[in-house]
């Protein structure tokens, strides 16, 4: 790839994670990669019909000067189970674009469902007609992003957090944003815990950290200095609780790793 491929106009649905440990310096810079579908295009879809085709959501990622190349490409429907009384699916679709002669990008674009089904009659899931409602959306750059996951719960104070786990390529680690879905709208969870930890190590969350949505556990790296990239010296385990809209610390037990 040309480097002008690097310095073409960022779409706004495009994930933007390019500096990760200024992306979890500070719970009040939280956002909720992706965005929400507008409630304009949550239109219902026959389960067959968005595995077999690329839905279209209002917001196209590029104008009409970029040409995308063929066609779009779905890779499939994967279901992520039950959350508060309604089931949930993401899909994922691929898509390449010509920028300049020899100048190409590939991306993938995410898309979280809630299912309906024609028929609230006691059956088995396989044998009813579902629909599947689009909720949010998001777009990445394999060549950055080594995955990118949605997941779903209960909340434990009602409705739904998702969580958009993101994972770079190489050694730059995995980042996590969360927002609770419900019937008040959606709000931008914020990521307090990681206030406590850069005030207890400076410098020392480099690549990311992990939660768990269903347990609330969660472990972050921690680096000392004089630690090479690849090995941090110790973990922060923790015990994360949600209160309104906000991931805060209640547990850390700080454990040194093996060399």
């Amino acid at each position: 790839m040309k480097i002008s491929a690097f310095i073409r106009p960022a779409p706004a649905l495009l994930l933007v994670l390019a500096a990760l440990p200024a992306a979890i310096a500070r719970a009040q810079d939280a956002s909720l990669s992706g965005r929400l579908v507008d409630p304009l295009f949550r239109r219902a879809v026959a389960s067959d019909v968005a595995a077999a085709q690329c839905p279209r959501l209002g917001d196209e990622t590029y104008g009409p000067d970029i040409h995308q190349i063929g066609t779009c490409e779905p890779l499939g429907l994967h279901d992520l189970g039950v959350a508060d009384s309604r089931e949930w699916v993401y899909g994922s679709y691929k898509r390449r674009w010509l920028f300049a002669p020899q100048d190409t990008v590939s991306e993938i674009e995410l898309v979280l469902f809630t299912a309906r089904y024609a028929s609230a009659k006691p059956a088995r899931r396989e044998s009813r007609s579902r629909s599947l409602v689009p909720v949010w959306h998001a777009v990445y750059e394999p060549e950055t992003y080594r995955s990118v996951t949605p997941d779903v719960v209960r909340a434990p104070t009602g409705g739904v957090l998702i969580a958009i786990d993101a994972c770079f390529n190489g050694t730059g680690g995995c980042a996590q944003s969360f927002a609770l879905y419900g019937d008040r709208g959606v709000r931008v969870v914020a990521m307090q815990f990681l206030d406590s930890l850069n005030r207890r190590f400076p410098d020392g969350i480099r690549h990311g950290y992990h939660v768990d949505v269903r347990t609330l556990r969660a472990e972050a790296a921690v680096y000392s200095d004089g630690d090479g990239n690849c090995c941090p010296s110790r973990v922060a385990e923790m015990q994360l609780r949600l209160r309104g809209s906000n991931l805060e610390l209640t547990e850390l037990v700080l454990r040194p790793l093996k060399p």
